[in-house]
């Protein structure tokens, strides 16, 4: 199928998105799983902001799923005139031009959101593409791919088992998230409600904090209220604005939303992705 979206690829895949946690660029062409779906996307130029991609799905998936994943109703203009409050964000707007939030499944996020914690982005992909091998097999453009594994699957993996792939510490939360989200709380039926209604929930599950239970609004749930504050946020907001100055999270979330309102998720993005290109070298 042909969806014509204004997306920077590349941009949107290096942007600590949790679609770019589980996603491999092979031969200039982006690969996407979920538990039961496959997509295989084609952009005329991985390097710059393309109009048109061409997906190709495992099963066959309408492209309005696509688009959702893409956010592809997202007035990019609108929302840049939102955001674009300073010249720090105006810079990093110039610089990431198509760099879109993504909306992947609430599951799989919360999956990798669990596994980042105190992590970088290279260990995350390492520990994924292990959880990967327990995945069913499909084929795809006469090509075997991997599909993420569903919780059930995961649910067989020991706490042991888990360390050994590299989650350390985190093993018992992921553990236990995956039989929390198996049995006491679907995540599905989340989907509707409210940012704050979601936050609560999410914080129930053992091992989800406040930075963790943001992103997992922001990038499964698409609510673009949301301001996960990790290092690089923290760093970024107290040099770049406060003139090094150290802050309370609760602080830098008042300041988030007073600045950009409704659409401070995409304002994170875009200064995330400044602060780890730059090296916060601004």
């Amino acid at each position: 199928m042909r969806l014509d979206i204004d997306i920077a690829i590349k941009e949107t895949y290096e942007s600590g998105q949790t679609l770019s946690f589980i996603s491999k660029i092979i031969n200039n062409n982006l690969v996407y799983s979920e538990d039961k779906l496959l997509l295989y996307i084609n952009a005329e130029s991985i390097d710059n902001p393309v109009h048109s991609i061409y997906v190709k799905a495992y099963p066959k998936h309408d492209a309005s799923y696509v688009k959702q994943l893409l956010r592809s109703k997202d007035n990019l203009n609108k929302i840049y005139e939102s955001i674009d409050t300073d010249s720090i964000m105006h810079k990093a707007i110039m610089s990431y031009k198509g760099l879109r939030l993504t909306k992947s499944d609430p599951v799989i996020t919360t999956i990798v959101f669990i596994i980042s914690q105190f992590n970088n982005i290279n260990r995350i992909r390492g520990i994924i593409d292990k959880l990967y091998s327990y995945g069913k097999v499909v084929k795809l453009n006469s090509k075997s791919y991997r599909l993420f594994p569903d919780l059930y699957t995961l649910e067989k993996i020991s706490i042991e088992r888990l360390r050994e792939i590299g989650l350390g510490y985190r093993a018992p939360y992921l553990y236990n998230a995956v039989r929390y989200m198996l049995y006491n709380l679907d995540m599905y039926s989340l989907e509707h409600k409210s940012y704050e209604y979601i936050k609560d929930a999410l914080m129930d599950i053992y091992g989800i904090g406040d930075k963790v239970s943001d992103c997992i609004a922001l990038f499964g749930y698409g609510k673009t209220e949301a301001f996960p504050i990790d290092t690089w946020i923290k760093r970024a907001i107290e040099r770049l604005y406060f003139n090094n100055e150290r802050l309370k999270i609760s602080k830098i979330k008042e300041f988030a939303y007073s600045r950009w309102g409704r659409y401070a998720g995409y304002a994170q993005q875009y200064l995330y992705h400044l602060s780890r290109m730059t090296k916060l070298s601004i």
